[in-house]
């Protein structure tokens, strides 16, 4: 009986945590994100000082650890970039995207022109197969970060769907009782 009471509260909370977290999200994606490559970018340089702590352990030690200086100095630049620019952090994984998008949509046109000149049927598929990764490859191109926000409030409505979910099981559960 009292797991019951313990799992309905659980779920109560974990209902509204994803509620609040979705609606700011939703409403602060930017900022989410900017966030999000903060607290990574910390995580990095926690991460990076570790290797560097050990490199000069082993140093001291009169040990070879010259891996450790260069994994430690790796994420030390990767955390400073994420705590200093991270909108140019979050931009990179659509950018990289969209130009695999635009190298797939190009490397199909010339299939796409074989299809019409032998007349095969159903050409506007074939068309469409190069035509929509190039849309796409361009629009990630152009606006990579606008992307990043889309998905962020994504996420974010999303979670609050989960929360409302979770909140109506709960009640159901509560009335069934």
């Amino acid at each position: 009986m009292i797991q019951f009471f313990w799992a309905r509260n659980s779920s109560i909370w974990l209902a509204a945590i994803y509620l609040i977290a979705g609606i700011i999200l939703l409403v602060y994606p930017e900022v989410s994100g900017t966030v999000f490559c903060w607290g990574l970018g910390i995580v990095l340089l926690l991460y990076a000082l570790t290797h560097l702590w050990r490199f000069f352990q082993a140093r001291r030690s009169n040990c070879s650890a010259g891996n450790e200086i260069v994994i430690g100095g790796l994420f030390a630049v990767l955390a400073v970039l994420c705590l200093i620019f991270p909108q140019n952090v979050l931009s990179l994984l659509p950018l990289s995207l969209g130009i695999l998008l635009l190298l797939d949509g190009l490397g199909k046109i010339p299939m796409v022109l074989n299809v019409f000149q032998e007349k095969l049927p159903y050409p506007w598929l074939f068309l469409l197969s190069s035509l929509i990764p190039l849309i796409l490859g361009i629009i990630l191109i152009i606006n990579p970060f606008g992307v990043v926000t889309i998905t962020i409030m994504f996420f974010g409505a999303s979670l609050m769907v989960d929360g409302i979910f979770e909140l109506i099981s709960v009640l159901f559960s509560i009335k069934k009782q």
